[in-house]
């Protein structure tokens, strides 16, 4: 499957939402803090970030859909 165009920009969303998931469980990322960014990508569109992860979670799949 290839991804092109808007698809990119919905396909990375997704990814960040897996990635925030995993973190809820526990999984650490050397690199970046999935939770950072989802909290710059809802204030960016305006929306306070929760402070907990597990509320973060539900609070971006709710922004998704």
């Amino acid at each position: 499957m290839i991804i092109t165009g808007d698809n990119i920009e919905k396909y990375r969303l997704l990814a960040l939402k897996s990635a925030l998931k995993l973190e809820t469980l526990g999984m650490k990322s050397r690199r970046f803090c999935a939770s950072k960014m989802v909290r710059e990508i809802l204030g960016k569109s305006g929306i306070v970030g929760k402070r907990n992860k597990i509320q973060l979670l539900a609070q971006f799949e709710a922004f998704l859909a």
